[in-house]
């Protein structure tokens, strides 16, 4: 499994629908696979992953993959009306095909913010555990 941000999912389903209004009547699978793999490593540049250098290697290994990423998503779009596909039906594709877990920058802090809303430094919070017990 590979971990990405989901700010990097988002700019890809963004860039995507932008890809696939503008070609509009003249999407072929095999372009629009490659397309998708472009798109893969410019978003990755612009989320500065951390393997963006091999993020396509990555999401393949990660997937377990037998053929090439490119290949399994030609295949896949072929059998698609590519007309009524949307930037998320194309992410949703590199998601079944690859082991990929979104997550966002914050995921981090393993809910940190929250407790320190409920934690009292001055006892309050204690105190009040105690009570439950």
């Amino acid at each position: 499994m590979i971990d990405l941000p989901q700010e990097m999912r988002d700019l890809l389903v963004e860039q995507l629908d932008e890809y696939i209004e503008g070609a509009a009547g003249s999407l072929e699978p095999e372009s629009l696979a490659q397309e998708i793999v472009d798109r893969i490593q410019g978003v990755g540049e612009d989320c500065e992953v951390e393997a963006v250098e091999d993020i396509v290697a990555a999401l393949e290994t990660s997937g377990d993959l037998d053929a090439s990423l490119m290949e399994l998503l030609t295949e896949q779009l072929e059998q698609e009306d590519l007309e009524d596909l949307t930037g998320e039906d194309l992410v949703a594709m590199v998601e079944k095909v690859c082991e990929i877990e979104w997550s966002d920058e914050d995921a981090g802090t393993y809910g940190v913010e929250e407790l320190d809303d409920e934690l009292d430094f001055d006892g309050e919070a204690i105190e009040d555990m105690e009570e439950e017990y």
